[in-house]
């Protein structure tokens, strides 16, 4: 079973449709205390609005279930960054909704349907400050 927290973002579907073609699919807010009461596979944690220092449920989350694979999408990604010391900050480009390419480095079965080479949508001001990558 795949747990997904849902940041009230409408991509979050997206993910959800694509994660049921491989499992079972658990969806809770960050703030439904239920959610420490499943036994998941794996947790992906959706985009959404803000910056992941401006929740602690977040951070309550990943480190319940650090043990397990946790993918995080936009927000997801910068609360993991976050979560491990590295800094989210303002980005020097605002990209809502800006085309960019993005080329796939490593296989893997959740965009194995993708071109390795693809045009993306970006909607983000935030970034994952690369000098404080966390270890």
């Amino acid at each position: 079973m795949i747990l997904v927290i849902d940041n009230y973002d409408s991509f979050t579907y997206n993910l959800v449709d694509m994660l049921r073609n491989f499992d079972e699919v658990v969806i809770k807010y960050p703030d439904d205390d239920s959610l420490y009461h499943l036994k998941p596979d794996a947790v992906v944690i959706s985009p959404g609005p803000g910056h992941p220092a401006d929740t602690s449920h977040l951070m309550r989350i990943i480190d319940f279930y650090k043990e397990l694979p946790i993918l995080g999408v936009c927000l997801g990604a910068q609360a993991l960054y976050h979560y491990y010391g590295g800094k989210v900050r303002v980005g020097e480009l605002v990209m809502h909704g800006k085309v960019d390419r993005i080329q796939f480095e490593a296989p893997s079965i959740l965009y194995q349907h993708i071109s390795e080479y693809s045009e993306i949508m970006r909607y983000h001001s935030l970034i994952c400050d690369e000098e404080t990558l966390p270890n």
